[in-house]
This record gives C-alpha cells, structure tokens and sequence, in this order.
C-alpha cells in the first residue's frame, strides 16, 4: 500500500513538475488559482507596458454598488429579455433609474490558450469566470469607443447598456433602422427623427428655440457639412453655410411665430433662387451650386414641421425624459441630423455641471456623421461636464483622418474591441498599447562526453513583445471582445446573448411625400415665371 501511495506520489510531483517547467521556459508566472491570473498569464518580471489584470483585482474595483436599490441588477444575467421588458418598457411618466450607482458591463473572461495552459491547476476558474465588470455612470461621460465590423457584437453590447435605463434621456443614430428603432419608439417616450416617417415621429423646431441667434451659425456650418462632407477645402460651402445663416436669422428677426418665421425663410429661398438663374446674375455660381446641396432639405424640413403632428426644441428635450433615434441614411436625413447634434451640442454647454442628469449619446456607425471640426471637440470633450456620455460606435478607424483619430484616442475611459477585420485598424491597436518589457531567465546546459549534463546556469535578458497580437485583436472566440481602460486594466471581455425583444411595432409606416413634390413644383413654376 505504501509503495502504491508513494508511486502516485511521484507521479503527481512529476506531472506538476512538467507544468512548471513549461511556464518557466515561457518565462510566465505559474499560479494555481484563477483569481491571481488576468484573461492572458502575466510576463515574468514584466517591467512596463500594458498588462491582462487580474480576475480579482477586477472583481474588486468593478463590482456592482451593493447599496444599490434596484430588484434588476443581479437578475440582469439570468434573463436580458426579461429585464428590456420589465426595466425599459415603461410609461411615458415613468422615470429612469436615478439611483442607480454601476452599470453593467460584460463578464471576465480567460482566453482559450490560458485556459490550455494552467489545467490541470486552474482552481477557481469557474467562478471567476462568473466576475460582472460594472461602471459607475459618472465614468461614463469619459466616452467608450468600440470598434468591430457588421456581426462582431457591437449591437448587442449596446442594447444591453440601452435595456439598463441609468440615463435621464438619449440620442440615438440607428443606420440601420432595424437595430434599435423597434425597441425604443413608442410614441410616448421614444420618438423617431427621421422626417420620412409618419408615425411616432418628433420634428425639431428650431424657429422655436429660446437661443436660436447663438446656435444658428454652427447649425448652418454642421448642415453644409453634412452636404458636402468635411473635405478640407470647403470654401464655398462656408460661404452657402453664411447664406443659410442669413436667411434663418432673416427669418427669425422678422416673424414672430414660429409658423410666420418657417414661410419667411421659404421665401428668402425662392428669392435666393430668382436671384442666382438670374440672367445677369451677381451672385456666385460655386456658393449657389454648394447651397443646391441643402436646398430641398430646408424645403422638406419646412413642409414637414408646417404639418408635423409633435415637434420640439432642444430646450424640449433637454428637461424631459425623452429618447429620440436618428434612423435612416437619407443623404437629407444626414445633414439634418448633422445640424441637429450641433445645436444639440452648443445648447448643453449652458447647462450647469452634473455627474447624475445623465444624457447617453449613442453614435453607432460614427464615420458616416459628417461633423465639423468644431462640434466634434465640443461632444467629446467639452459635454462632458454637463453629463453628456458619449458611445462611439465603429467599424474601423478613419485612417488618414489624422485629427478625428486624435480625438477618438485622446478623449475615451475604455475602448471595447471586437474581432477587427481591416489592417490598418488592427496596426493601430498594436502600436498605440505598444509592447510589454520584461526580463525572461534563459538556461544554459554544460554537459560531457557522455551526453550527460554537468551544469546548469541561468541568465536574465531583457525582452519585448506586443501587448495585444494580431490573432487576440481579430480570432477571439464567437461574442467576445477586448475591453481596455485608460486607467490600466485589460481583459478579455464576454456580452451574455439573448434575444432581445422587440417590444414595439417596426416603423414601416413611411410617409406619403406626393404633396410635397407637388408643392416643389408649384415653387419651381412661380420661380420660373
């Protein structure tokens, strides 16, 4: 019996002895517990450089607020359907979570290779791998950036921040239509703002807004800008942006209603046209032709808020509990809601400072919202203060655009990356989290004629290797993505799925425009005559 027990002995002592010399000869750290480990086992004597922290390190700093008086937060895993329903599907009187103190994240996870590595001694993984990974609210308005192709997981990460209703209101930019629309407008609370639906549909009324005079030059900048893109040589879009502003603060000047003050600017319009197809026109063909580009748009925006069933202002929005989505990729659509965030952005600046008036400014499919330079400062650094928490939502980088890729790198809390496709995104990432150093002990052998080793010495020498590889930033497992703080912590992150539900009917009720056509053409054949 002795030999027996002291056979298995040794067979143990051997088989633990294997797993140590291959995390010595990786030059890794052998542990056998699971919360002493991050997503990937650290360097040995690392010496700088990003590191995977550890699992318990982050159940420490980002667990949820116990205090917190809300009968969903520790429900939240075990049924995502249920919560949306329960939590979000609300009354328009309902008011949002006020006390809410964290905010859901997603779950830790280790990467399949550390999983690999540590078994047999991986005591604990389970359990760590159950570790909730929550913000407080006031983190939020750092900004996150998430970057991942169509189908990496970037929707449902968002719909479970949505589905948590820690903001007192939203903005909203669903491309897609399908993706956040059916489970946000109601009609009550949640409003569309694309003018080519008929139902469920908020008109902004900027005639109506109490700081219009302020506002209106970077609307009318931001609205060319939608036009015409931001190309650095925007010339004359400036001077048909000066046009536009003229013909609103006209128009604003002179009417004393808002409806009195929307049919002096389709005037000034008309006017503006007499005067450029003139024969012996003064005015200049580049401005007029870069003001064609927004033309029928201020025309529509004026038809649509003379006949609009529910129309608002910023300062609307800004003291109510609403969420407005901005649906469609109608290029008219673009450059309003271009403008729209703009003025938007302006007026937050008069509000006073708060870290509890929260206002979540989702901008999924980011690139495709034209934006002058000016404005993009404004919601990412300067709306901070004012509770402004702004999501980025992206496919891939923009490139060459070295300002907007300044910005986006200097103004964020975490990035949260899904499985990249492109080169130049995952080239980025590889650069800006740089390589680790540590110092790795290389062994040497002496040995004699016979092959047998009579020596062994051991040196240490300095090494690096990228902190993230191409195979962690684009091949991670189905659902999973890397979430990286400015703070310092990395790790392997995990969004629970489930279907989410959708609770309203689809927006398919498209409006009927004929007698806006109608009424272009009677403006075409009075200008004509």
């Amino acid at each position: 019996m002795f030999v027996e027990l002291s056979a298995a002995a040794a067979l143990a002592t051997a088989t633990a002895g294997v797993y140590f010399w291959d995390y010595s000869r990786a030059g890794e750290e052998l542990s056998k517990f699971a919360p002493n480990i991050g997503s990937k086992p650290l360097k040995s004597k690392q010496k700088g450089g990003w590191t995977w922290t550890s699992a318990a390190k982050l159940k420490e700093k980002f667990s949820a607020d116990k205090s917190i008086q809300n009968p969903h937060e520790n429900d939240f895993l075990e049924d995502v359907a249920e919560l949306a329903v329960s939590c979000f599907k609300t009354k328009s009187s309902d008011k949002p979570i006020q006390n809410r103190k964290s905010i859901f994240i997603d779950e830790f996870r280790y990467f399949p290779e550390t999983i690999k590595k540590c078994s047999p001694f991986f005591i604990g993984k389970s359990k760590m791998e159950k570790t909730r990974i929550h913000f407080a609210p006031v983190d939020m308005t750092k900004s996150l950036l998430c970057v991942g192709p169509m189908g990496s997981g970037k929707t449902v990460f968002f719909k479970n921040l949505i589905f948590q209703n820690w903001y007192k209101r939203a903005l909203i930019h669903d491309i897609k239509t399908t993706d956040f629309s059916p489970i946000l407008v109601d009609g009550k609370r949640g409003f569309v703002m694309n003018m080519y639906n008929d139902k469920r549909v908020a008109i902004w009324d900027i005639m109506r807004e109490k700081n219009f005079l302020i506002m209106i030059e970077a609307v009318a900048l931001d609205l060319m800008v939608g036009a015409v893109g931001e190309s650095k040589d925007q010339f004359f879009a400036s001077s048909a942006a000066d046009r536009v502003k003229t013909m609103f603060e006209t128009a604003y000047l002179r009417g004393k209603t808002s409806e009195a003050r929307w049919a002096i600017l389709e005037e000034e319009i008309q006017n503006y046209e007499r005067r450029a197809i003139a024969p012996k026109t003064t005015e200049n063909k580049d401005v007029w032709n870069n003001f064609l580009l927004v033309k029928e748009t201020l025309l529509f925006w004026i038809w649509r808020v003379q006949n609009a069933q529910k129309t608002f202002t910023i300062s609307d929005y800004l003291n109510s509990n609403m969420i407005l989505v901005m649906n469609g990729k109608d290029k008219a659509m673009k450059s309003y809601y271009s403008c729209f965030i703009s003025a938007l952005a302006n007026e937050a600046l008069k509000m006073p400072d708060s870290e509890t008036d929260l206002t979540f400014l989702l901008l999924d499919e980011y690139l495709t919202i034209p934006l002058s330079e000016p404005t993009r400062l404004i919601i990412h650094v300067l709306t901070r203060a004012k509770g402004f928490c702004l999501f980025v939502g992206m496919q891939f980088l923009p490139g060459d655009e070295v300002a907007k890729q300044q910005i986006l790198d200097s103004s964020k809390y975490a990035t949260i990356l899904f499985n990249l496709q492109d080169g130049n995104s995952t080239q980025h990432f590889k650069n800006y989290y740089g390589e680790a150093k540590f110092k790795e002990l290389e062994k040497s052998y002496s040995k004699n004629k016979h092959d047998y080793i009579t020596s062994v010495s051991t040196s240490e020498q300095e090494r690096t290797a990228p902190f993230l590889s191409e195979h962690e930033l684009q091949k991670k497992p189905p659902h999973h993505h890397l979430t990286i703080l400015q703070t310092g912590e990395a790790y392997l992150g995990y969004t629970p799925q489930a279907k989410a539900p959708k609770i309203y009917d689809p927006l398919d009720d498209i409006l009927d425009i004929r007698p806006f056509k109608e009424k272009l053409r009677g403006i075409e054949a009075n200008i004509d005559k």
